[in-house]
């Protein structure tokens, strides 16, 4: 046998196996169908019994769900009116309840405003009271016054009486004064002109020893006054008026008294400083 038939043959033989092979699996699998076809038809019996049976469940369930559902309908019917009458007296109780509530309202503005009224009068009341007490002490001190004012003027009309007396005199002693005066050509100002007034100013120009200063005969200055001189608290000197105007006058500065050059704008004084009077 050459190599050919060798091979020939192995195909045959290896195609022999394979129709085996599928010959058994056909055997076997026509079997499994003809199992599988008998199980079928009994579950398909059994299905049929089940359905059967359900639909005669389903046919009692069905009646039953429709007794339900015109019970159910009737109770909706029952209850719809139910939530309408209730809707209505919802309606009636919210309606009074809305009235009632204006009504406490407008009673709590009317609570308020007496309460705001009862504080008013309250504080006129505390404020009354105590005008009141402010009133009847000030009664009792102007009748304390009162009295003061009446022993006041008991007394100072005594005094007035006294002071009546003194004028007299005086008058009568100055009549006597006058005539001794004319008597010998004097004048009532002769013996006070001489004395300065306590004046205060300042120096306003200077011309050598002679200065100017903003004090005249109506500050009461006069020809022949004298005054002091400071630049702050110290002593500067000593100047006697040898010219006087209304507002203004001219001095001339004593040399011997003073201690350091007199300037514009230094203070002038006719009052004695007793504090400065070691300085000079």
């Amino acid at each position: 046998m050459n190599l050919v038939g060798k091979i020939i043959t192995i195909l045959i033989l290896l195609l022999s196996v394979c129709f085996m092979v599928i010959g058994v699996m056909v055997n076997a699998s026509h079997q499994n169908w003809k199992q599988q076809a008998i199980d079928n038809k009994e579950e398909i019996q059994a299905l049929a019994a089940n359905r059967e049976r359900i639909l005669g469940e389903a046919n009692v369930k069905n009646e039953q769900i429709k007794k339900e559902k015109v019970a159910r309908m009737i109770r909706i019917q029952q209850l719809e009116s139910q939530l309408q009458q209730a809707e209505r007296d919802f309606k009636a109780a919210n309606e009074a309840l809305n009235t009632e509530k204006v009504k406490a309202q407008e009673s709590f503005i009317v609570v308020k405003e007496s309460e705001s009224r009862i504080k008013e009068q309250d504080g006129l009341i505390d404020n009354l009271q105590k005008q009141l007490s402010l009133l009847t002490e000030s009664v009792a001190e102007q009748r304390g016054k009162v009295t003061d004012m009446t022993a006041q003027i008991f007394e100072l009309n005594s005094k007035k009486v006294a002071l009546e007396n003194m004028r007299s005199d005086l008058v009568a002693e100055n009549a006597q004064r006058t005539k001794v005066m004319n008597a010998n050509g004097l004048d009532k100002h002769d013996l006070t002109n001489h004395i300065p007034r306590d004046l205060k100013g300042r120096i306003t120009a200077m011309d050598g020893k002679n200065i100017a200063i903003n004090l005249g005969l109506d500050d009461g200055l006069r020809r022949g006054h004298s005054f002091d001189i400071y630049r702050g608290d110290t002593y500067v000197g000593t100047a006697t008026v040898f010219e006087a105007q209304n507002n203004r006058s001219a001095a001339r500065v004593d040399s011997n008294l003073t201690k350091v050059p007199v300037q514009v704008n230094d203070q002038v004084t006719t009052k004695w400083i007793l504090q400065d009077a070691s300085n000079r």
